[in-house]
């Protein structure tokens, strides 16, 4: 079965950064990015990624969905890195006897 996964993550306006801490690891952050658009107003802005928050949908939605912008081949594979280093950690895994 194939299936499609995307990151969530927030579109932040460059005076708004300064709020959003970063240094916990599982954010990753693109800066700056120069976006204008029909639905995103003029100006610079912040993409904050989440390891954390990721969404699985079938391939038929993700096909028909149009992007917005596209990101640079040596960016994606730098964020491909970030990612597959933060999920490939080993978690913690709690057993409960009765």
């Amino acid at each position: 079965m194939r299936l499609a996964r995307f990151l969530e993550g927030l579109l932040v306006p460059e005076d708004l950064v300064k709020k959003f801490k970063t240094s916990n690891g599982f954010m990753y952050e693109f800066r700056p990015i120069f976006l204008d658009t029909e639905e995103i107003p003029k100006g610079r802005y912040f993409l904050f990624l989440s390891a954390r928050h990721f969404v699985t949908i079938d391939m038929k939605k993700a096909q028909e969905m149009k992007p917005t912008m596209r990101l640079r081949t040596q960016a994606l594979l730098v964020l491909q890195d970030w990612f597959t280093h933060h999920a490939g950690r080993p978690g913690m895994v709690l057993l409960k006897t009765k």
